[in-house]
């Protein structure tokens, strides 16, 4: 066998099987000592380099400005002044709490609301404070004139002072502050009420917003909602809410996947082998391979992100295989009666490079993922590739001495009655299939080939999924019932989460708007994507000093005497006095709940921009998004500056650029370096014919398969593609080495021995992908369907098609009469004697 010597290994599992498992074992304490460590990365910014633009901006945001969401309670009660007396009494409690979980509270905007009153004059355009001047002006000239004894009206209207028309011009623009109840942001009929918790800390991860809720929901269980009104519930929704939903529904679709993964796995293997000793034969093996995955993950990269958190189930199903072949050899080794000693020699020396060859495959169809800027996929290569090698490792140095202590305290062979064969029943008519049809087969295989490829044009140019509405958690029936995001959207009219601009510096907040409505002013309203743009300076009037000149000038008007006589115009003359003291507003001027939105961390005012979307810009869809993140990303100012926008927008734009550059790139690199392993290890030009050929067949199929069923890529799904490129290999690899090992024409042969194993290793690859089908994330089913589509075709391939062309070749080779192309070409004298 070479370098590796099996003899003397296979010796040395049989006479020191207790050295070797202990010094396995003995590795296992310290990989359990760093997996556990391992921390669950909800976060999708972790899916992008940090270098990446989005990420440093992103970055930077939260650490100047502190967790630009909010924390929403959702107050719901028949009494709104039972609400109102609940939402004060609660402001105090959450008040006392430390700052870090409440910077400021968000639920009321009479200040704001008065301030705007006050100031009234001052927020209107300038040319509608010269019309009230003028029609004031004239009243009063009219006035005048009526007091006149010698006047002598010549039919001249009597001049009105109606500002009507001003007042409904600007009604619209308070109408948000009106509509709240007492100043409460009340919806729903006053039934609806909420309250915005800001904490102050950058901390915006799962373990900050359990601990913020927590502390929240303890403030309100002090207070007891119901001793307010019988009919008062509350409810959280907000930023820090749905960290903690993906969160719980990430770890739970783990964990389900893991356990349906595992108990499924062992169920087939039991049926296959019908010993309950094998599964754990099998099984610990494989927890030793993914224990040193995790473990070297921990140290290497230190947590798992929505991508990688579900490889224990891809690894546990992959993994398995080269154990299911070594075990598989083993007993078809025992039925003959061999010693265990020599069935573990001979099961070692014919299965180790096949599987080797095929776990190294599947490595390296992993690694190539490395080579992508998404953390995402790179993450993922590095530890599935890791995975699959760790796993092969285990098996061969733990499963032989197993069997030898196995085989020590009880036979798990001990007749020819007791082997398993019930898979034959499958596996026969397979072979006869292929022995008796191999031409229509072959046909067959291409004619589905080619119908695959035409498939596939025709879906290739909407093959990638922009809808991230399809990528998110399926909400549960409880969670729909009790779901408040949408309705607590719609009391405040606008985005809760808009897109974050940072400023280097003040002075640039009087432009920065106008840049950016700018960029989209020759949009028509349909492609426009932005609703508004809003700095602290927004709310700071224009032109206020040429305002203030005709203030002053209706502050003159407002002393003549005349106006007693209008007892008509008593409010809005009185109105008017009451604004003549107005003065320049300034920022700190602003009342407080507007300036704490644009506050940060260490009370700076003025840097921060907010751009709100348009409701019709649809942001969940990946050709809005792009063209959204596209307009903020780099906005130059009028002083040459250039500023960036960060948040979900930017990072979920920059992802799926990344998937659309990356994945076809990655997909190259993982079928070149599959081809390249196939290549060096299997070195004859007609192995590696075999082998490639499988696999190239299996990815057609799967990609015509993928076109019928309309499954979309996504940055998720992305990686089915190349990790199928190594598990594809796995089968053709395996079963010809088998072929070689018995001789030519030993086709129907091969697949009857080692086909069992094979479409054993299938079963289990297969249970591992099915598993990520009940989980909830719809990007990772979406992955498992993808990677079933894989699977199945290329155990079509391997099993079937390819067999088919390889036993052609062997009658070409044995009855060159079969193969008329070649007949033609031979002299008589070489022709079969039969033939002559």
């Amino acid at each position: 066998m070479g370098p590796l010597n099996s003899k003397n290994l296979s010796g040395s599992f049989y006479r020191h099987p207790f050295i070797w498992l202990t010094a396995i074992l003995l590795t296992v304490l310290p990989a359990f000592f760093f997996a556990k460590k391992l921390t669950l990365e909800s976060d999708f910014k972790r899916l992008l380099p940090s270098d990446k633009q989005s990420v440093i901006v992103l970055n930077r945001i939260i650490e100047k400005v502190g967790g630009v969401g909010s924390l929403a309670i959702a107050i719901e009660c028949e009494d709104y002044k039972a609400t109102e007396r609940f939402m004060e009494d609660l402001a105090v409690e959450l008040r006392k709490l430390p700052e870090k979980y409440v910077r400021f509270l968000d639920y009321n905007v009479s200040k704001a609301k008065q301030f705007f009153k006050d100031n009234r004059y001052l927020y209107m355009e300038l040319e509608d404070l010269k019309e009230i001047h003028d029609r004031l002006a004239k009243k009063i000239r009219y006035e005048k004139l009526q007091q006149n004894p010698f006047y002598l009206s010549l039919e001249e209207d009597e001049a009105e002072f109606d500002l009507s028309d001003i007042e409904e011009k600007y009604k619209g623009k308070t109408s948000k502050y009106d509509g709240y109840t007492d100043g409460y942001f009340f919806g729903e009929n006053n039934k609806l009420a909420v309250m915005l918790v800001r904490p102050h800390g950058s901390s915006t991860g799962m373990a900050f917003s359990k601990d913020l809720m927590a502390k929240v929901q303890a403030e309100i269980d002090k207070l007891d909602p119901k001793s307010y009104h019988p009919s008062m519930t509350t409810s959280f929704t907000g930023k820090y809410k749905r960290t903690i939903e993906e969160y719980d529904q990430l770890l739970t679709d783990v964990l389900e996947t893991l356990a349906i993964c595992l108990f499924l796995v062992a169920l087939v293997i039991y049926f296959y082998f019908w010993r309950f000793r094998v599964i754990w034969f099998l099984t610990l093996p494989l927890g030793i391979g993914v224990l040193w995955t995790f473990a070297l993950t921990k140290l290497h990269i230190g947590y798992l992100n929505s991508q990688t958190a579900f490889l224990g189930s891809i690894i546990i199903g992959n993994g398995v295989n080269s154990g299911i072949i070594l075990l598989g050899r083993y007993f078809e080794e025992r039925r003959q009666k061999k010693k265990v000693e020599d069935a573990i020699r001979t099961a070692v020396r014919t299965t180790w490079l096949g599987t080797l060859t095929a776990a190294i495959t599947t490595s390296a169809a992993f690694a190539a993922l490395s080579f992508s800027e998404i953390k995402g996929f790179s993450q993922f290569g590095f530890i599935g590739g890791l995975g699959m090698t760790f796993c092969w490792l285990a098996t061969y140095c733990t499963l032989p001495p197993l069997l030898v202590i196995s085989e020590r305290i009880r036979p798990i062979v001990r007749d020819k009655r007791t082997v398993p064969n019930q898979w034959a029943s499958i596996l026969h008519p397979i072979a006869a299939l292929v022995s008796h049809s191999p031409r229509l087969i072959g046909l067959t295989g291409i004619f589905l080939a080619v119908a695959s490829v035409g498939f596939f044009l025709r879906f290739a140019p909407n093959a990638l999924e922009y809808d991230f509405s399809k990528l998110k958690n399926k909400p549960t029936q409880k969670q729909m019932e009790h779901a408040v995001g949408d309705r607590v959207d719609k009391i405040f009219g606008k985005n809760l989460s808009p897109a974050v601009i940072l400023l280097d510096h003040e002075d640039q907040a009087k432009d920065v708007c106008d840049a950016i409505m700018k960029r989209e002013e020759n949009l028509s309203e349909v492609e426009k994507t932005i609703d508004a743009c809003m700095t602290l300076n927004s709310y700071l009037p224009q032109n206020q000093k040429e305002k203030l000149k005709v203030i002053q000038q209706i502050k003159v008007l407002l002393r003549d005497k005349s106006l007693n006589f209008a007892k008509k115009y008593r409010k809005e003359i009185d109105d008017f006095r009451e604004a003549v003291n107005l003065k320049e507003i300034k920022l700190a001027d602003l009342p407080g709940p507007l300036k704490r939105n644009y506050e940060e961390l260490d009370g700076r005012l003025g840097r921060i921009t907010y751009v709100y979307p348009r409701p019709t810009a649809t942001l969940t869809y990946g050709k809005r998004l792009i063209k959204f993140a596209d307009v903020l990303q780099s906005v130059r100012l009028p002083d040459g500056s250039v500023v960036h926008m960060s948040g979900d927008a930017a990072i979920f734009a920059d992802l799926l650029r990344a998937v659309i550059h990356d994945g076809p790139l990655a997909t190259l690199f993982s079928f070149l370096g599959v081809a390249f392993l196939v290549i060096i290890s299997m070195r004859r030009i007609r192995s590696v014919v075999y082998i490639l050929g499988g696999l190239l067949f299996g990815i057609i199929f799967m990609l015509g398969l993928e076109a019928l069923l309309h499954i979309k890529l996504n940055f998720f799904n992305f990686i089915a593609l190349p990790v199928t490129f190594g598990i594809g290999v796995d089968y053709g690899v395996n079963l010809f080495q088998r072929y070689r090992i018995e001789g030519n024409r030993s086709v129907p042969k091969a697949i009857g021995t080692v086909g069992g194993a094979i479409i054993l290793c299938s079963l289990t690859t297969i249970i591992g992908y099915s598993s990520l089908l009940t989980a909830r994330n719809q990007a990772l089913a979406s992955f498992g369907w993808l990677a079933l589509l894989g699977e199945f075709s290329c155990l079509f391939a391997s099993i079937v098609v390819m067999p088919a062309f390889l036993y052609c070749f062997d009658e070409c080779k044995r009855q060159p009469s079969h193969c008329g192309s070649e007949r033609r070409k031979q002299p008589r004298s070489e022709l079969n004697p039969k033939d002559k």
